[in-house]
């Protein structure tokens, strides 16, 4: 949707979801890039979509993870093997007040990944009669909202252009966000 992203470096947890700040209510995300640059692709949009799904869920972690798996499993950036990376990246954090264990967590991401992945199977959908099959449209995908955060320019340099930043964006959104956050002075395409 339109979440606003805001980089903060100094943000004490890799990311965060402020739910109910932003327009209509959809709240912010907070990412920081020192952290997520430490993480892998896979890892990176799956944070991304998490905090994501906090916007659409609410508070549950659980819920959060769930809906960033169908997401990655209807967009096809998370399969099995991505999945497992997934888990690795928490596996061993024990319980807290706010978030449930790596393991319980894993163990929820394999059960959301199997109902992602037969919701996506042909088969299941031929056995239903058509009439009853009720159509959503699909999510639009998140978009990458540039704040003051994130555009240090100096004064006289243009923003890139929209289908710029989309192209770039295409394959790992979060790693775009950080080469602009890190060094927007640099991008080829724009001055």
């Amino acid at each position: 949707g339109n979440v606003p992203i805001m980089m903060d470096r100094r943000f004490p947890s890799i990311a965060a979801a402020e739910i109910g700040m932003g327009p209509q209510g959809a709240g912010r995300l907070i990412l920081n890039p020192n952290l997520m640059a430490d993480e892998t692709e896979t890892v990176r949009v799956f944070i991304f979509h998490h905090e994501c799904g906090h916007t659409r869920v609410g508070g549950s972690e659980l819920g959060a993870d769930c809906w960033a798996v169908g997401e990655g499993v209807r967009g096809g950036w998370l399969n099995r093997a991505n999945l497992r990376e997934v888990c690795r990246s928490f596996a061993d954090m024990p319980e807290t007040s706010t978030h449930p264990s790596g393991a319980r967590r894993c163990r929820n991401l394999d059960q959301c990944f199997a109902a992602a992945q037969a919701a996506q199977t042909p088969a299941v959908a031929s056995a239903i009669p058509p009439a009853s099959i009720k159509t959503t449209p699909a999510a639009p995908r998140p978009q990458l909202v540039r704040t003051g955060y994130l555009d240090r320019r100096p004064p006289g340099r243009t923003p890139c252009p929209p289908a710029v930043i989309e192209a770039n964006a295409a394959k790992d959104p979060i790693a775009h966000l950080l080469a602009q956050q890190d060094a927007p002075e640099k991008s080829a395409a724009c001055r």
